[in-house]
């Protein structure tokens, strides 16, 4: 009986080992699964000289013929660097105006120059981007300038439905 339990208890010790070891392999193969395709995906990227399309400037390129795109793309791409130092301060800006409004004791010359700021650096980033846009349109032909307003107009009416100022009205019940 002795043998019996033992050689059951080895057994037993086994199967727990073997089930570990399974799992240990499944975990490592997961991992070097992901480390290889975070490692490929990097390397596709770099050799190809590929650059995430900006997301404030993608719309304009999606209804357009390759060739146009093509064109388009390197614009579109050093725009988005030139706008970056633009959008940082636009971030910063509203950073500290939202920080000067919930100050427990609000100081009136530091929300003035908050606001201030904000809108400096919002005027900024929009007058960047506009002439960035004119600049992209004049790259288009008519019905693509054309296509391009219709988009602008459909996006315009769809911000300007109720239904997505909710939170807006919300906001302002808030400080009612």
């Amino acid at each position: 009986m002795n043998d019996h339990s033992s050689s059951s208890g080895i057994a037993t010790r086994s199967k727990k080992k073997q089930r570990l070891l399974t799992i240990l392999l499944a975990i490592s193969l997961a991992l070097n699964l992901l480390i290889a395709g975070a490692f490929i995906g990097f390397q596709l990227r770099r050799n190809h000289h590929e650059r995430p399309m900006p997301q404030h400037m993608r719309w304009i390129t999606r209804s357009l013929d390759e060739n146009t795109r093509r064109v388009l793309i390197p614009i579109i791409e050093s725009y988005a660097e030139t706008t970056r130092p633009l959008r940082h301060d636009l971030h910063q800006a509203r950073r500290n105006f939202s920080q000067a409004i919930t100050q427990p004791n609000l100081n009136d010359e530091q929300i003035t120059h908050a606001s201030d700021e904000l809108q400096q650096a919002s005027h900024q980033m929009q007058s960047n981007m506009h002439l960035q846009l004119v600049v992209i349109m004049k790259q288009l032909s008519a019905e693509e300038r054309m296509k391009a307003m219709q988009f602008l107009q459909r996006r315009v009416k769809r911000q300007a439905r109720p239904e997505h100022r909710k939170n807006t009205t919300q906001t302002q019940e808030n400080f009612k």
